[in-house]
């Protein structure tokens, strides 16, 4: 029996980074395509106030947060697959407090009137977009500390009719066609966080060893049953 419990109690870290390697998640939530008129910043800009980050061609999409735990519910605009380009007062939904999110700010502020359009793939479900300025502005806790916001205003999120937005049926794919002009159009996606994941915990192993080690002693115990009785 000692045999078999030294045995087992070296295999028994191995087992642990065997078992959590598999089961554990990503560091954080990735865009996994951009297309179109809509590219990625590899970090976020110094400013998305209207008319101080500007450019003709580009819709940028930039991570606020990630891993973040929501401390107070959150107020959103849209949580469902279709097509949109009407965005009324009652179009709100909430996520709950103690949900772990990860958070991405989409900025288009041409100099001239233009329209454009395009996408972005994410590896997990869309769980919100914010699209009306009330929304945007009460979320600016979740932005970057090191980025100025709009704060108040008029028609610093989307408009009716020209704006329009379609989240594909599986909640991944985010799709916009925008016509723009001064002060531009904005929008918050909050996305599902891998880091919410079960990863195994030590003291879970150490009970699974334990259920192995006494699975050895029944097996030992049952042997030397069967050499008694075959005597």
């Amino acid at each position: 029996m000692t045999t078999c419990i030294r045995c087992i109690a070296r295999v028994l870290p191995a087992v642990y980074v065997a078992v959590s390697t598999l089961l554990a998640p990503s560091a954080q939530a990735a865009v996994v395509s951009t297309a179109g008129s809509v590219q990625q910043l590899a970090s976020p800009p110094s400013t998305v106030m209207p008319n101080a980050f500007q450019d003709d061609n580009t819709i940028w999409i930039f991570k606020e947060k990630t891993a973040y735990t929501l401390s107070a519910p959150l107020t959103i605009n849209i949580n469902a697959p279709g097509f949109y380009n009407t965005y009324p007062a009652s179009l709100t939904s909430t996520l709950p407090a103690g949900l772990t999110v990860d958070v991405y700010f989409m900025h288009f502020d041409p100099r001239s009137s233009v329209r454009h359009s395009g996408s972005v793939t994410f590896d997990v479900p869309i769980l919100g977009v914010i699209v009306r300025d009330a929304q945007l502005f009460a979320s600016n806790y979740l932005g970057v500390p090191t980025t100025t916001y709009p704060n108040s205003g008029t028609n610093r999120a989307l408009e009716n009719i020209q704006d329009r937005i379609t989240l594909s049926p599986d909640m991944k794919t985010i799709t916009v066609d925008w016509l723009a002009s001064s002060p531009g159009d904005r929008i918050r996606i909050i996305t599902a966080s891998p880091s919410t994941s079960a990863i195994p915990e030590p003291t879970s192993l150490a009970l699974f060893g334990a259920g192995l080690m006494a699975t050895g002693v029944g097996l030992r115990r049952t042997r030397r049953g069967q050499r008694i009785l075959s005597a």
